[in-house]
């Protein structure tokens, strides 16, 4: 049997060797290819035969469509997998091809392409057609990928309240929950992608731990002054795995203000309860306190799902390749997280924490900081 797993798993390796060899070989074929073309177009340039310069460009790099009776031409799929350096001279030619024949705003597609390949190229050893266009263009990240933290302030915003049970059986007072909020944070990934030079979308992938309590305080007492008071200090700990969508409005400049909004849909990952419950009694002029901490599950009695939307304004700034940008978020949860169907079936918090759920939604506060890299670039007109 090991020996039979053994082949299997060479075969698997010789055939992803074999295939990843053949990509190879497939690859340095196109941009030879492509290498010789762009040596034709420069012999064309140098020799100022500026449109067969755009017509081999359209022949050997571009299949003819027709859009509104209009004949455009769009790059084939082999050209776009050809060396980006052999891509960019490409791009330089047929620009300024283009350029010469005093049709520069026909170039922009081109050098738009030009330039966000050779970002962190000045241009200044180039031809003055390119360099005069190169001041007019941003050159900013299109794709990028990193990780985001944050810390979070959580409340629940209580739809339905239930009244706490009462502990002692007799005539008590008090009995209010008074809701807090709690911290909590939240890790993930995130993916941006600009489609404007103002405007991007993101999407990601992150765990979000919320934290928020509330307080009950009893006192039974009689004629004689004999009292006895119960404090409970019920914690919600719930985790949920997110994924956000957003879309973003930034700012140019060295830094680059921004806000976004979106939507999000949670997975219910843990949901705990836990209290303090504290007793201190005053009888016949005998005072004692005694603390109960207990902790129990409550995945049952939340949905398994949520869902909502947020917004967020923030600050980002560049360092090389990489993005960091910190921002002030608001989520808000658009459902009631409560299971009615399982609301009374947990015995522990009904008969060991003398309470059930209250329908509520969950709204969390906080602060994030994210780190970004560059995986490609785009140029936009200024």
């Amino acid at each position: 049997m090991k020996l039979q797993t053994t082949k299997k798993l060479l075969i698997i390796l010789l055939f992803t060797a074999a295939l990843f060899g053949t990509t190879i070989a497939q690859n340095a074929t196109v941009n030879d290819t492509y290498a010789a073309i762009l040596d034709d177009m420069q012999r064309l340039y140098e020799t100022g035969k500026m449109v067969d310069v755009r017509e081999t460009f359209y022949q050997k790099c571009c299949r003819e469509t027709d859009k509104k009776g209009e004949k455009v031409y769009i790059e084939t799929t082999e050209f776009r997998t050809v060396n980006k350096e052999i891509k960019a001279r490409i791009y330089e030619l047929v620009s300024l091809a283009i350029i010469s024949s005093n049709e520069p705003t026909k170039s922009r597609p081109y050098l738009s392409k030009l330039f966000a390949i050779e970002y962190n190229k000045t241009f200044t050893d180039s031809w003055l057609a390119i360099r005069a266009e190169r001041e007019k263009y941003l050159i900013i990240p299109k794709l990028s990928i990193g990780v985001v933290a944050g810390l979070t302030l959580s409340e629940g915003n209580i739809l339905k309240s239930r009244s706490f049970m009462n502990q002692t059986g007799t005539e008590t007072a008090g009995g209010e929950k008074k809701y807090e909020l709690g911290m909590g944070n939240s890790l993930g990934v995130i993916v941006n992608h600009r489609f404007s030079k103002n405007f991007l979308i993101n999407v990601g992938v992150r765990t979000n731990k919320v934290n928020f309590s509330y307080t009950v305080d009893y006192i039974w007492s009689d004629e004689g002054g004999n009292n006895i008071t119960f404090k409970n200090i019920h914690t919600n700990n719930f985790r949920y795995i997110e994924y956000p969508l957003n879309l973003k409005f930034e700012l140019q400049g060295k830094l680059r203000p921004f806000v976004q909004a979106g939507v999000f849909y949670g997975t219910l990952q843990m949901a705990q309860r836990s209290m303090v419950y504290t007793v201190a009694e005053n009888i016949h002029g005998f005072k004692m306190s005694n603390t109960y901490p207990k902790s129990i599950n409550t995945d049952e009695q939340l949905l398994p799902y949520n869902f909502g939307y947020s917004f967020a304004t923030g600050l980002e700034f560049t360092i090389g390749k990489s993005c960091v940008l910190f921002s002030a978020y608001m989520q808000k949860g658009a459902k009631d997280v409560v299971n009615q169907q399982f609301l009374y079936t947990n015995k522990d918090l009904m008969y060991h924490f003398y309470d059930i759920f209250d329908n509520m939604k969950i709204s969390n506060y906080g602060i994030n900081a994210t780190y970004l890299y560059s995986i490609n670039y785009g140029a936009y007109l200024k």
